[in-house]
């Protein structure tokens, strides 16, 4: 090890070829970490744009289930509101079966992203209880979850940048 270090020490050309190439390692982290950063960044961004599209879909189900309560007389009819006013909005709502039945509505949606190289998507279920008398919250939110798809290979492809391309 002292031999090396004199070894490097001694000659200039020699220290100056251990700096570059330390220089380098250093140049060449420093640039993965910073489109590491990139990716993370434009990866939060989307999560972002896409959960406030969820967030303006929960609000709009909610003013429909307000003016569904508002406007109902009885039960049945708060409940044939609700399929006929959701039925526009996009999203699956599931009744309990029989015509006396109250239970509870379940009313599910996805808000996708799959323009980017992420592909997520935002899973939404509500209970909404179909009794008017039921003082409680108008909805409950059972279920929020991101989902991100996994990549196929011809996808990654896609998106992977070569590190040749620019060097005529």
């Amino acid at each position: 090890m002292q031999l090396l270090l004199e070894l490097i020490f001694s000659h200039p050309l020699a220290l100056m070829v251990v700096l570059i190439i330390l220089g380098l390692a250093i140049a060449s982290t420093s640039i993965s970490n910073r489109k590491l950063s990139d990716k993370k960044t434009k990866w939060l961004v989307s999560y972002y744009e896409l959960s406030g599209d969820a967030e303006i879909k929960i609000s709009e189900i909610n003013a429909v289930l307000m003016q569904a309560k508002k406007s109902a007389t009885s039960n049945e009819n708060f409940k044939k509101y609700i399929e006929d006013v959701l039925k526009p909005l996009d999203v699956k709502a599931a009744m309990p079966y029989g015509s006396n039945s109250l239970g509870d509505c379940n009313i599910s949606f996805e808000i996708r992203e799959e323009s980017s190289l992420f592909n997520k998507r935002i899973f939404v279920n509500m209970i909404v209880p179909l009794d008017l008398n039921y003082e409680g919250e108008l909805y409950q939110i059972s279920n929020y979850q991101l989902i991100q798809e996994p990549l196929v290979k011809e996808e990654l492809d896609e998106y992977r940048e070569d590190p040749f391309e620019n060097m005529n």
